[in-house]
């Protein structure tokens, strides 16, 4: 194998690398698992804050929505000719 690159297979192709970590040395997988944590972390983070956002507009949205749409204990509040129809049963 004189004079070949380590980094090539039998057949001189490139190695894949997959093939090429392993043969890394215990800090540099120490280092790639750090690496990979915090980019889960990140991901969970920008997950938490989507979510948290998600849940702030849909409060907005149902608190808008119910002050649109006074229930009937709300007598004589909001919008004028929106309760029952006068020939709905009582």
């Amino acid at each position: 194998m004189r004079g070949k690159s380590p980094h090539t297979n039998r057949r001189g192709g490139a190695l894949r690398p997959a093939v090429i970590a392993k043969e890394a040395s215990m800090t540099d997988r120490r280092e790639e698992r750090d690496g990979e944590r915090g980019e889960r972390r990140q991901a969970e983070e920008d997950e938490e804050r989507l979510r948290k956002e998600r849940d702030r507009r849909s409060d907005v949205l149902k608190e808008s929505w119910r002050r649109n749409h006074p229930s009937e204990e709300e007598d004589g509040k909001g919008r004028p000719g929106r309760g029952r129809p006068s020939w709905a049963p009582s």
